[in-house]
Order: C-alpha cells, then sequence, then structure tokens
C-alpha cells in the first residue's frame, strides 16, 4: 500500500504540495522506480566492470573483526553514476523537495559483500 511517503515513479509524475507536506512532516519520501531496471542495471555494470567505480573501493575496520567496502567520490563524473545523480528525475526531485538549487556534495557507495562484509555505522557529521 502506497502512503504520501512511498509514492511510485512514471513519467507523469508530478511533485505536488501534499508530496511536499508529506516529506515535511515525516522526513522522507520513497520514490518506488525512480530509474528503470535497465537504468539500475546500467549502475550496477559501471560498478562492477574492469575498471568500473568498484576498483576504487577500500575497506574499513568496522570494531569487530569485520571489513566494510566503501568507494567515496566528489565529483559526478560523465560516467554512468554521474549521470543518474544529475538526472531531471533526481535532481530535480531533490530540488523541489528542498526548495532551492541541490549540489553534489560526495557520492558514497557502501558495497556490502554477503556473509562476510563487515557492519557500518551510519553516523555522519557535516559541522
Amino acid at each position: 500500500k502506497f502512503t504520501m511517503s512511498d509514492v511510485q515513479f512514471t513519467e507523469q509524475f508530478l511533485f505536488t504540495p501534499e508530496l511536499r507536506s508529506s516529506f515535511e512532516e515525516n522526513g522522507y519520501l520513497i520514490v518506488r522506480s525512480l530509474f528503470s531496471q535497465e537504468e539500475i542495471d546500467l549502475l550496477v555494470k559501471s560498478v562492477e566492470m574492469d575498471g568500473g567505480i568498484g576498483e576504487h573501493a577500500y575497506y574499513r575496520e568496522d570494531g569487530q573483526g569485520g571489513k566494510s567496502k566503501m568507494t567515496l567520490w566528489l565529483h559526478p563524473g560523465e560516467d554512468v553514476s554521474g549521470m543518474a545523480s544529475r538526472a531531471k528525475k533526481m535532481a530535480g526531485l531533490a530540488s523541489h523537495l528542498l526548495g532551492d538549487e541541490v549540489y553534489h556534495y560526495h557520492t558514497k557507495l557502501m558495497q556490502k559483500e554477503p556473509f562476510v562484509g563487515g557492519a557500518w555505522n551510519w553516523h555522519q557529521d557535516y559541522g
């Protein structure tokens, strides 16, 4: 069941005042199918292919004996991942939600490996 905070993306998707109110009240908005399966496949390929984003990954100790795998970059490239972050359906929606222009601060790709990947603490300070 979809609520105002959980909506389905379509080519006719409109950002409504009701969606803004829901976002402001709940602090989140889930937009299902924002990217098509074909777009997701291209993003996955860009991570997994030789010379792809995944080759720039590094590991951090998780304090529990495991290691977490992560890739971090500051500028959106001219590749599929950069195009995804600049896409109107992504940046435009973010701009509507925040009520102003949006800027790419950084991209963080968490690559949780099944059965062997370490824990990840989801805390981040900007101040």
